[in-house]
């Protein structure tokens, strides 16, 4: 929105309420670099032991075109229909931030034990 890019950092072994659940830290942008504290901390929308939230995120465009960077969050040790099979969350951007609640959860189709989607995202 305003045209000076804000910082993602990642945790995804941070615990809050589940070992290794993960969490994603967005910076605020300035003139002269980062915030020096977070602006945004997002949780693991899922919580899960080992869901590793946050092993990679990414800016990925403004696929809404309002005007605010969206970012997608894999998290591939999340369970869902099979063991570890993993996910990634997009999440739009909004003048106050990351919407939260996340927009869409992606996961892998056909999946599989230990797929660990979402350990990779790219733009």
């Amino acid at each position: 929105g305003d045209g000076i890019p804000d910082l993602l950092v990642s945790a995804p072994d941070f615990t809050a309420t589940a070992a290794g659940e993960g969490v994603v830290y967005v910076y605020h942008g300035t003139t002269t670099g980062p915030s020096a504290a977070p602006w945004q901390t997002v949780t693991a929308p899922e919580p899960q032991a080992g869901g590793r939230f946050g092993n990679v995120a990414a800016w990925v465009g403004d696929g809404n075109a309002d005007g605010y960077g969206d970012v997608v969050v894999g998290a591939p040790g999340v369970s869902g229909s099979y063991t570890e099979d993993g996910t990634a969350y997009t999440f739009h951007g909004s003048s106050a931030g990351l919407v939260v609640p996340f927009d869409a959860r992606l996961g892998p189709s056909p999946s599989e034990d230990d797929a660990h989607f979402g350990a990779g995202v790219s733009h």
